[in-house]
């Protein structure tokens, strides 16, 4: 069983280090950090491939239900994990708000290349037709 409580410390240790990704993506997210946001994600899978490894070792949760301290270390784990997802929530619709705005602004810059466009192929056209070689 001791084994099984280093495990769920283990377990334990990786999601404080996910949770703590998380709070800083809101940040690197606001700040539109591109290159700090994708090493944040890589550096959270890294840590869930690990917890993968750690669960797939773990028993089943019933024969952890008997040792009152491994109970202790899930009702901990799972605040943890709701902390996670509530980030995660956040963060999402934060990333949201953001591809909106970008949308935005892009549907702008392309209106402006139509209409630049627009004046560019109509001068000329109006530059060709107004030339006239008087010296022939």
């Amino acid at each position: 069983m001791n084994e099984f409580k280093v495990q769920l410390g283990r377990k334990r240790e990786l999601l404080n280090q996910i949770l703590d990704i998380t709070e800083r993506q809101a940040a690197v997210i606001e700040a539109e950090d591109t290159d700090a946001l994708l090493t944040c994600i890589s550096k959270r899978q890294n840590l869930i491939d690990e917890l993968d490894a750690i669960q797939a070792d773990l028993p089943s949760r019933e024969a952890l239900l008997g040792d009152g301290e491994c109970v202790a270390m899930i009702g901990e784990i799972n605040g943890i994990l709701e902390n996670i997802q509530a980030n995660d929530a956040r963060n999402e619709q934060a990333a949201l708000n953001r591809m909106e705005e970008l949308r935005s602004q892009l549907r702008k810059v392309n209106e402006g290349r139509k209409t630049y466009g627009g004046y560019e192929t109509t001068g000329v056209n109006r530059i060709g037709g107004l030339y006239i070689n008087k010296t022939k």
